[in-house]
């Protein structure tokens, strides 16, 4: 199989997995979720980078972030989709909030 039409088929199945919701509602979805976190003053303190590539909030305390977005942390984590990422330590304490505009996962 030739390396283009493997390609296609990848992009075919992710099309599926996105079950028919159009790319761009997807994105601006994420985007949303991603304004929550790096328009919240809260969490200023936290930010520890911030460009057109995305940004870096390290290190929250979960009970910080429960107060300052108003949502318990397993609706917080549910956000994590795409170039956004969340993640909670081990040791479920702090959390690190991650947007990576240069995601290749969303160049199709």
């Amino acid at each position: 199989m030739k390396a283009q039409e493997l390609r296609q088929l990848i992009r075919e199945e992710i099309r599926k997995v996105l079950k028919e919701e159009d790319y761009s509602q997807q994105v601006d979805r994420i985007e949303a979720n991603a304004k929550k976190f790096i328009k919240n003053p809260a969490l200023k303190q936290y930010t520890t980078n911030s460009d057109e590539y995305g940004f870096a909030i390290m290190e929250v305390p979960v009970a910080k972030l429960e107060m300052a977005m108003k949502m318990k942390i397993k609706d917080i984590l549910a956000m994590n989709e795409g170039m956004l990422s969340i993640w909670l330590d081990r040791t479920e304490n702090t959390v690190d909030i991650i947007l990576d505009r240069t995601s290749s996962e969303y160049e199709f």
